[in-house]
């Protein structure tokens, strides 16, 4: 006699497996969240738990206050060294992330470090390259978007468009929105 139990059992397995996909899809560890600013379309988790009353005047109990990212590219151009504002830091205006990205151009061995670039809640990448075709003088070309690869291509078209015969990544950064509980 055949068990009657088998499809059961399966149609089991199937409902457990499909809820685990279901739920698994938004799950987050325990103390994290699913981001809700959204991180180009890729699942992420970012610490909390009450995110509906993220940016809102009160009335959720909640007193976070929400900071946009930022993030910045120091250069010296005579010896090329780069800096970037440290990504394990979270800076809540532009002068914090400048003065973290010049501090690491010094650090890289620059004398002469300059701002290149400064970005908000976004991706940037930058790219060495050539100044023309004949690629006597090396430049910095930087890109900025929703994420490294649109940077990256951003940045790219950029070094292109001038002849360069090389087109080269160098740093990347990703900055977003966070909260201070």
């Amino acid at each position: 006699m055949r068990s009657v139990y088998r499809p059961n059992a399966a149609l089991l397995s199937l409902a457990l497996v499909c809820g685990f996909f279901a739920t698994s899809a938004n799950a987050c560890p325990q103390g994290m969240i699913p981001n809700p600013i959204g991180a180009g379309g890729q699942a992420e988790c970012v610490p909390g738990s009450n995110y509906q009353n993220w940016g809102s005047a009160g009335g959720g109990g909640s007193s976070a206050t929400v900071y946009d990212g930022y993030g910045a590219f120091a250069l010296d151009e005579q010896s090329l060294k780069l800096g970037v504002s440290d990504p394990k830091d979270l800076f809540r205006n532009e002068r914090q992330a400048k003065r973290s990205a010049l501090k690491s151009c010094k650090e890289n061995g620059g004398v002469d470090c300059k701002i290149v670039l400064t970005f908000v809640n976004e991706c940037a990448v930058t790219m060495f390259g050539a100044t023309d075709s004949s690629g006597s003088k090396l430049a910095i070309y930087t890109g900025k978007g929703v994420d490294t690869e649109h940077a990256g291509n951003e940045a790219l078209a950029k070094c292109k468009a001038t002849g360069s015969p090389m087109c080269e990544p160098g740093q990347s950064d990703c900055v977003e929105r966070w909260r201070n509980d």
